[in-house]
């Protein structure tokens, strides 16, 4: 709980929050003539992904909130830019700072957060194992449980495959895309015991026609689901799977949307999208700060199927072609990891560790080609 400032509610119709904030760098402080101030510290927009849904989530906030919202650019192929980024929001005297995933950012903002006590931190995607930030009563971290979002996928690409080769595709090999690929794996392991998987690395998150290169090669080599986990270059990694003309499966977002009605070949190929649900997470916590809910400040809270943090598409295109023994099949599967009947397999341990490098290459050998 944070001491240093209170929030208070005034309902009056609709809900309007004012918070008491030590002074800023003009010396303003929230107050009846202006309401809560909240920054998203952000990817470009438009990317039909992370930061668009993020984005979304801040504005439905502001609508139902009242808070004045405002974003501020940190170009992910740039984390150099990560600390003018946080250092800009900062001078704009936020009562809150919410950040958006990114390797490097979540220490740009634990750093910033314990020289600006008076501001609180929302990071989101940050690793369940962060250190460093257990002392901070202003810092709070949020993570979707990707392995259980790609576990369902996975075991999806495991029933949609007839070659029995499937890919999964990262950006970079960090660990919270780690946890992904351990989750797509164990997913289609439970599904088809034959699967092969075929795991690539980009290098970063912009290089689509690396992205596309890579998954004509996994095509090429009998994959016929490829799964995108490359924020924008997931892009390049669907149009690869149209010029190969096999499935592909989005992340984030439902990627397949966006192009309804300006591409649908390349609409029809996505079957479903394993789904971080970036919005929900931001506008939960504001909605919990508003309502003088309590935050795990210090700590890292995770989402998953049970408490909104992940799912994953069932659109008309999913219905359209995955058959209907099949989407039976995933929903039971979704009923399971909801109860607690099956527990989904994470590149995190519970005691804080991960798996090791050896442990990590060994689960991916178990299922690399022949």
């Amino acid at each position: 709980m944070i001491t240093m400032r209170k929030l208070f509610v005034l309902i009056l119709g609709v809900a309007l929050v004012f918070a008491l904030v030590a002074c800023g760098a003009d010396d303003e402080v929230a107050s009846e003539d202006r309401p809560l101030r909240v920054i998203y510290v952000g990817s470009q927009l438009g990317d039909n992904s992370v930061a668009d849904a993020i984005n979304t989530g801040m504005l439905e906030a502001e609508r139902d909130f009242g808070i004045e919202y405002i974003f501020v650019l940190a170009a992910a192929e740039n984390p150099a830019r990560f600390p003018a980024a946080i250092a800009e929001a900062v001078d704009m005297n936020p009562d809150i700072i919410v950040c958006g995933s990114g390797s490097g950012m979540n220490e740009v903002a634990a750093a910033s957060a314990r020289i600006n006590p008076d501001i609180m931190y929302v990071v989101l995607d940050a690793p369940p194992n962060m250190e460093g930030i257990s002392d901070l009563n202003n810092f709070v971290g949020a993570m979707a449980k990707q392995n259980e979002a790609s576990f369902l996928v996975g075991y999806l690409a495991g029933l949609m495959t007839e070659s029995d080769i499937i890919s999964g595709t990262v950006g970079v090999e960090y660990p919270v895309l780690r946890d992904f690929i351990v989750g797509y794996i164990e997913g289609a392991k439970l599904s088809n015991p034959d699967i092969t998987v075929l795991v690539g690395v980009i290098g970063d998150f912009l290089d689509q026609a690396r992205a596309m290169e890579i998954a004509m090669s996994q095509a090429n080599l009998g994959a016929d689901v490829l799964f995108a986990i490359a924020g924008s270059a997931s892009f390049g990694i669907l149009e690869g799977a149209l010029n190969s003309e096999v499935w592909a499966i989005g992340v984030d977002v439902d990627m397949a949307a966006g192009f309804i009605g300006v591409n649908d070949a390349q609409a029809d190929i996505i079957i479903t999208s394993a789904i971080k649900d970036w919005g929900f997470l931001g506008y939960h916590a504001v909605e919990r700060i508003v309502n003088g809910e309590p935050l795990a400040w210090g700590s890292v809270e995770e989402f998953g199927i049970r408490n909104g943090g992940v799912t994953f598409i069932q659109n008309d295109i999913f219905k359209r072609h995955v058959p209907e023994e099949v989407q039976e099949r995933m929903n039971e599967l979704l009923e399971r990891v909801y109860s607690g009947e099956v527990v989904v397999r994470s590149f995190f341990n519970e005691d804080g560790t991960s798996m090791s490098d050896e442990e990590y290459e060994a689960l991916k050998a178990s299922v690399a080609l022949r």
